[in-house]
């Protein structure tokens, strides 16, 4: 989970007999693999995100494309807008376990790694996404393509 949650993570490793029991290991580059029956290991699927790309921004606001093709990195208090700038968001919150958006018109919500989420903004298409949580002395997040 917690390779999952690290967007620079590929692939991880995790004691499961003793001595190395309870210890994991997360990898940003893999150059080969090999079983060992101590260590649970894994690879993220090809479909991960890339880097975060630097977003589009129009009078302060971060243009959420209608088809989310790349990363978008999150700040606290950053405004999210539609692909037109009609409508808007607020990163409200960003914790190690979700990032919570402020919609106008009282459309609250928080989205979870986990979660599948979409911007219901009126008459505006929408991409569903995922958030990425890094963790770290402060969390980061991004909005990532919806993962299939």
């Amino acid at each position: 989970q917690a390779c999952e949650a690290n967007p620079t993570c590929v692939g991880y490793q995790h004691g499961r007999k003793i001595p190395v029991m309870g210890q994991c290991e997360l990898f940003s580059r893999i150059d080969a693999r090999r079983e060992d029956l101590q260590w649970r290991s894994g690879v993220k699927l090809a479909s991960t995100p890339k880097p975060a790309a630097p977003a589009t921004s129009v009078r302060g606001c971060v243009l959420i494309p209608a088809q989310l093709s790349e990363a978008i990195p999150l700040t606290e208090g950053a405004k999210l807008c539609n692909g037109t700038g009609q409508h808007e968001a607020r990163v409200e919150r960003i914790s190690e376990l979700a990032v919570e958006f402020r919609v106008p018109g009282g459309r609250d919500f928080a989205c979870t790694p986990r979660d599948v989420c979409q911007f219901d903004w009126p008459g505006s298409p929408s991409p569903y996404f995922q958030v990425v949580i890094g963790t770290g002395a402060k969390p980061t997040a991004q909005i990532v393509p919806r993962q299939r």
